[in-house]
């Protein structure tokens, strides 16, 4: 059975921890970078236990 992410928390999470957020910029290839980050962190720390990763959003 994969492991269920959901795409939508990781993202939110991610915007919300960008340093330039409350001064109204966010730089799309540091997001980019830190979501897919992100989900290779989960695809690396679970893919042994749990099999692959399968991306939930709504």
């Amino acid at each position: 059975m994969p492991t269920l992410v959901d795409y939508n928390q990781i993202f939110i999470a991610n915007v919300m921890s960008q340093p330039h957020i409350h001064k109204g910029g966010v730089q799309e290839s540091l997001l980019r970078h830190t979501v897919l980050n992100t989900l290779r962190s989960y695809r690396t720390r679970f893919s042994s236990d749990y099999g692959e990763l399968a991306i939930c959003c709504d």
